[in-house]
């Protein structure tokens, strides 16, 4: 399986970011509470469901960061969580697993510097976050590499990345907050991003079901180069289901194929912040695309128009790459 990812001194990067998160002034963790008096850590080890948690992070070397002052938000897996994960990687214990295997998977349920409660989550219905987990670019330097992100939904209960919903909430600890979470929240991919956000529903349809040749959700869904050349990390282009409704979808397999490949970059992470640098004609899978870094857009030759990058909804970063969502369809010569 491809959930675990060769990331490198993530004790030493945690450890900087979750210092610098100690500094936010946020709540506090423990609401104001007195007669909370155990940390993150200490709330999980009185918990018996959370026996595979704690042990977890001992093995993984987070017990000293997720005793720190905070404030954090942790998603913790039940007990149950951690056994499906070693059921669906055919292993038979946590002892299977090595510590740098854990460590970023882990990481990927600590968001820091704020406290993530069932009403705040609620209140805000969906949307993005950023977890103390890194995107690896390769660099022996990681002390600049993008936090991965994390997508949360209301409907139907807290969802994290379409994969994990929450069972337990706002279980307070005196640096942050802990909800229990009944599945283990493996490292995301472009193509977990695209699946887990309902807005991004017609895209997904036209990946899998419009495109079933093309096999878009095992490419987009690659941690390590192929011999085929379409290798990560992705920058892909995300229209929304309105920016689909707003044009007339072929029919032919071929044609949809083709525009879809017209908004994947491969073999570079471009965030937002590297647009500039890029300004101009880029090659994608079907073609070059001109890419305006301001106001932020990109433009395929048959758009009679430059197609918005939505700037609320860009550097959604997953381990193989990037998405950007944008208002429209990019069209290339068909």
């Amino acid at each position: 399986m491809t959930i675990f990812s060769n990331f490198k001194k993530y004790a030493i990067v945690a450890a900087l970011v979750l210092g610098v998160a100690a500094c936010s002034d946020d709540d506090d963790g423990n609401g104001g509470n007195p007669d909370i008096s155990g940390t993150i850590v200490e709330t999980a080890i009185g918990d018996e469901d959370l026996s595979s948690l704690v042990a977890a992070l001992e093995k993984a070397d987070l017990v000293g960061i997720l005793n720190g002052p905070g404030p954090f938000t942790v998603l913790a897996p039940t007990n149950q969580a951690f056994a499906n994960l070693l059921d669906n990687l055919n292993v038979a214990s946590l002892d299977d697993l090595t510590a740098e295997q854990l460590r970023p998977v882990l990481l990927n349920h600590v968001i820091a510097g704020k406290i993530l409660t069932a009403e705040t989550l609620t209140t805000a219905g969906n949307g993005y976050d950023t977890t103390a987990a890194t995107y690896d670019d390769g660099d022996s330097d990681t002390m600049n590499n993008p936090a991965l992100s994390i997508y949360f939904t209301t409907e139907g209960g807290v969802t994290f990345n379409g994969i994990s919903t929450v069972m337990t909430a706002d279980i307070r600890a005196t640096n942050g907050i802990i909800h229990k979470v009944d599945e283990v929240i493996t490292l995301p991919t472009v193509a977990t991003f695209a699946v887990a956000n309902e807005n991004l529903s017609t895209l997904v349809a036209a990946l899998t079901t419009l495109t079933p040749s093309t096999d878009f959700p095992s490419i987009l869904s690659r941690t390590a180069d192929e011999s085929d050349g379409i290798n990560p990390p992705f920058t892909v282009f995300a229209p929304t289901n309105d920016a689909f409704a707003a044009i007339s979808v072929p029919t032919d397999e071929a044609q949809v194929a083709a525009i879809l490949q017209a908004h994947v970059i491969s073999g570079a992470n471009v965030r937002s912040s590297m647009l500039a640098d890029v300004e101009g004609d880029v090659g994608t899978l079907n073609g070059d695309v001109t890419i305006v870094a301001n106001p932020p857009t990109v433009q395929g030759s048959d758009n009679e128009d430059p197609v918005e990058i939505n700037t609320d909804f860009v550097d959604i970063q997953a381990i193989n790459g990037v998405i950007h969502v944008v208002n429209g369809v990019i069209l290339p010569e068909l």
